[in-house]
């Protein structure tokens, strides 16, 4: 959107601009340059780098400034994003979450070699993410093959719970 800026009296024009973000993050982020491009496509990558958490389909027209039906062809078009229920996301982000769940499955199995494994509302709850996205990210692992999940519990592939003595628990 363009904006123009006046003074009140007398009515003289001061400036203009155009509104790169009309909704910004509430933390500092930086600006990423393809904000300020004319290309939808760009600026939706911008917009993604500043909302690690995602964007809601309901939020792309006002963010880019375009029709509901060219908004959603615009983000299905674009590499490197995900429709996760109704957040289109960074798939890197997805990774990250992805990442940060396997270590913290090492450091529990790590920790507590006897316990069968982390509780998935532990898991996703310090991932420190949207919950969608944590369980997305969680999903993928699982279809991965690099962890299990079941009864509530999340493991890393391959691991089997040992007692103090080190034999694995039967």
């Amino acid at each position: 959107d363009r904006l123009v800026i006046r003074s009140y009296s007398p009515v003289t024009t001061i400036g203009g601009g155009r509104v790169l973000d009309p909704s910004p993050p509430r933390r500092r982020i930086a600006w990423p340059e393809g904000l300020v491009s004319e290309d939808a496509t760009a600026r939706f990558a911008a917009l993604l780098e500043r909302r690690p958490a995602g964007i809601t389909t309901a939020e792309l027209p006002v963010l880019l400034g375009r029709a509901p039906a060219d908004v959603a062809s615009f983000a299905r078009a674009a590499s490197g994003v995900r429709l996760v229920g109704d957040v289109w996301v960074r798939e890197s982000t997805l990774a990250e979450l992805g990442t940060r769940a396997v270590s913290l499955l090492k450091a529990h199995h790590r920790a507590r070699p006897s316990d069968r494994g982390l509780s998935l509302e532990t898991l996703r709850h310090s991932l420190r993410g949207p919950e969608a996205l944590a369980e997305r990210a969680i999903t993928d692992l699982a279809s991965a093959g690099k962890i299990r999940v079941g009864d509530g519990v999340a493991t890393l592939s391959g691991f089997v719970p040992r007692v103090e003595g080190g034999a694995a628990e039967i």
